[in-house]
């Protein structure tokens, strides 16, 4: 009697707990649940980050790409000053260096004719009493001498004005030009640096969006 007691007692605890097992949540679903949701969460933030970057990137690369075609429409009006006072340079150049020679050439004659004059005159007082006719005729080639001497020296003063004022202009497209070619290489520089900027941020922004890890 005593034994059957007993096992009826075992038997009821064993279909107690299994009962209790059974209507038991399992433990290891739930865990499985919470790693999915921490994965999930985890993966989305992460593509979250990603977009994220991808929008930061571009949006540099595309305001650093606008300053670069921004700048390379103004290196046009550079390069048209730029051609222009090379051209101004060259021209005034070679007009003061024609007035120069002209000057000179001039001068030379100028300084001969006086030599010429000098010596006429000397003859002249030499001559002037043995002859009258020598006399006449000296102190006509003389004055003619003398003429031609004050023509060339006028034009000797003349075409050194005109290489002055050459001189000049030349002087200032000379200044001016450095001026242009100083503010067409910033410029250069300055699309160059937009252009790095705009090369790096699409670099970036490549790399974003072709590598997932």
């Amino acid at each position: 009697m005593r034994i059957l007691l007993l096992l009826s007692a075992v038997i009821f605890a064993t279909a107690y707990g299994l009962r209790a097992n059974l209507n038991e949540p399992s433990s290891t679903g739930t865990e499985d649940r919470r790693w999915r949701h921490r994965h999930h969460h985890h993966w989305s933030h992460r593509h979250r980050v990603r977009m994220a970057r991808l929008r930061a990137y571009r949006r540099q690369y595309l305001k650093w790409r606008r300053y670069a075609v921004a700048q390379r429409r103004k290196l046009h009006g550079y390069n048209v000053r730029y051609v222009a006072g090379a051209r101004r340079v060259n021209s005034y150049s070679r007009r003061n260096a024609y007035w120069v020679r002209r000057a000179n050439a001039n001068a030379r004659t100028a300084n001969a004719l006086r030599r010429s004059h000098s010596y006429y005159v000397a003859r002249y007082r030499a001559t002037r009493r043995s002859c009258n006719h020598a006399l006449r005729r000296w102190a006509a080639a003389a004055n003619h001498t003398a003429k031609r001497q004050r023509y060339y020296y006028a034009r000797y003063k003349a075409y050194t004005r005109k290489a002055t004022v050459y001189r000049r202009r030349y002087l200032a497209a000379r200044k001016s030009f450095h001026v242009r070619a100083v503010q067409r290489k910033r410029a250069y520089a300055l699309y160059s640096r937009y252009v790095h900027k705009s090369n790096s941020w699409a670099k970036k922004y490549n790399y974003l969006a072709h590598h997932h890890g």
